[in-house]
């Protein structure tokens, strides 16, 4: 095989211009969905739009770098720049901002993902019209700015796995179109969970962060106390639907007494009953979640269904309580002595 050829410096400086858009672009990304997953919204308002913007020069300097110009007498020289020798790092170098970037995307691409509205609220939060102060605002414009990126990224032939690193399954959580209110929230506190995770790992290694998870596993029963919810509260134990260790899923017990009864004959038409067996039904209605090592930690029947865990009454077993729960005791605390 021959040697490839030698890159021309204008083609070094049009790769090395390009790349440095690009991986500015998913490092701001990556910036937006951490905050998103610590619920800083400003974080998120800043960062999104930003990853837009440098994404979508990325995409403008492949085509040509003069695509970047502003249409001002100013730019004479930005002209001259990108046209004899394409250098970002050119120190006269102006360039277009994010308004004017989405708008020759849409000529160049023959169209955007995202309306008219959607790319004025996001330019406008790029500028600090819009002061993004809640978990929704945020949302709106990090899922609008996701929804750009993927035909950019299509357009730059780079991979989503690559763009958005260890937060690619949260992106595609983000947009699914289906997902409900609750959805969202309960996405967003597994996506902190799981970033908890990684930086846990990533300090203390794998070996000893296996076992400081085996530890903090099996010290759920002592740190998590379902009587913190409230009186008459249990916990079982169930697997965390983020990290996959076990965690407590609390709520509340209902027990009821039921006796199997035969008939002996006494006479000749004469019956008395016998008790012969007694049973207790117990059911569960759970209220919450706490997972001991990612900290994830879900409210509610609906945040709880939201992430597969049971969010409506069931059956149990006694042993599902554990080894020092007693049901006739627990009836009896809720029905007193006797039959009932």
């Amino acid at each position: 095989m021959g040697e490839r050829p030698k890159l021309t410096e204008r083609e070094v400086l049009l790769r090395r211009s390009e790349s440095t858009l690009r991986d500015g672009a998913a490092r701001w990304m990556r910036d937006a969905l951490t905050g998103w997953a610590d619920d800083d919204y400003g974080k998120v308002s800043l960062s999104a739009p930003q990853a837009v913007e440098l994404l979508g020069k990325a995409v403008l300097w492949r085509t040509n770098p003069a695509l970047l110009v502003p249409l001002s007498a100013e730019a004479e020289a930005s002209l001259f720049i990108l046209v004899e020798r394409p250098d970002l790092l050119a120190p006269k170098l102006r360039t277009i901002g994010l308004k004017q970037v989405l708008g020759r995307l849409d000529t160049l691409l023959g169209g955007l993902p995202i309306d008219g509205k959607q790319r004025t609220r996001m330019v406008e939060t790029r500028n600090g019209a819009i002061h993004v102060g809640t978990a929704e605002q945020s949302r709106y414009v990090l899922i609008d700015a996701l929804t750009l990126c993927g035909p950019l990224l299509e357009k730059l032939d780079q991979a989503p796995g690559w763009f958005y690193g260890q937060h690619e399954s949260d992106v595609d959580g983000l947009l699914q179109n289906n997902r409900t209110e609750i959805g969202h929230r309960v996405a967003a506190k597994q996506a902190r969970a799981r970033l908890l995770l990684k930086r846990l790992q990533d300090d203390m290694g794998e070996t000893e962060f296996e076992e400081w998870a085996s530890n903090k596993e099996s010290g759920a029963e002592y740190d998590i106390d379902p009587n913190d919810f409230g009186g008459n509260m249990y916990a079982l134990t169930r697997e965390c639907p983020e990290c996959g260790w076990e965690g407590r899923l609390i709520g509340s017990i209902g027990v009821s007494r039921e006796v199997d009864q035969e008939y002996m004959q006494v006479g000749e038409d004469d019956f008395i009953a016998v008790e012969a067996q007694e049973y207790f039904s117990i059911d569960f209605d759970p209220s919450a979640f706490l997972c001991n090592v990612c900290k994830l930690t879900l409210a509610g029947h609906l945040e709880l269904s939201a992430a597969s865990l049971p969010g409506a009454r069931m059956d149990i077993e006694e042993s599902d309580l554990g080894y020092d729960f007693d049901v006739r005791a627990a009836h009896e605390r809720m029905y007193g002595p006797g039959d009932r």
